[in-house]
């Protein structure tokens, strides 16, 4: 018999998976809570038990996809056996294959990235999205610190800014995408990517 916090946990992942849906499709200011328990096939009641709020359901759909999961990725036995550049490649086309295996998640970050800016939910969702980017940045600057005291990373070149540009690749490409729908990120990052960090070996 399934476990009160499993059931809980399924249940808010189902809550969760529809929201994603309709925040994708009707954006964060149109969708209702009531549009969302009708795509969970829940009472709204239900909805409500989970999450008090709107604000706190589309809050969660990025505590759950947050970068949290990349400590896991970083590591596992498979990641840590791949030298510098290669780990970053990994993390960033995992980044955009995830994009592209779920549609809904450009639209659901370009409405992220309006909630920051907006006043009403600028404190909370801006507080978020940057502890997501730190600790996404983060993790490249270790990256590139321990290939520089094994030699694969150049010891002269400024690494925090190198991260931050990197991430500035993510940002641009997802934009892209979503206004041009001839542009595909994720095999434009596997492309490019390669000749970026060519110029950061020895």
């Amino acid at each position: 018999m399934p476990k009160v916090n499993d059931i809980k946990a399924q249940r808010e992942m189902q809550i969760v998976g529809a929201a994603k849906k309709v925040f994708a499709k009707s954006g964060y200011q149109n969708a209702t809570m009531d549009n969302v328990a009708t795509e969970a096939k829940l009472a709204k009641g239900t909805l409500y038990h989970y999450f008090k709020s709107k604000e706190d359901l589309f809050y969660a759909i990025f505590s759950y996809s947050s970068v949290s999961n990349m400590d896991l990725v970083f590591e596992s036995s498979a990641f840590t056996a791949l030298n510098s550049c290669q780990k970053i490649e990994f993390l960033l086309n995992g980044a955009f294959a995830e994009l592209e295996a779920d549609q809904n998640l450009i639209p659901l970050t370009l409405e992220y990235w309006s909630a920051c800016g907006v006043e009403a939910t600028r404190e909370r969702f801006s507080a978020q999205f940057s502890a997501m980017l730190v600790k996404f940045r983060e993790i490249i600057i270790k990256i590139l610190k321990d290939g520089q005291e094994i030699g694969e990373i150049k010891r002269d070149i400024p690494i925090s800014e190198i991260a931050s540009t990197l991430l500035a690749l993510v940002d641009g490409l997802i934009v892209q995408q979503w206004v041009d729908n001839k542009v595909n990120a994720q095999k434009i990052i596997v492309a490019a990517l390669p000749y970026y960090l060519a110029s950061l070996k020895p």
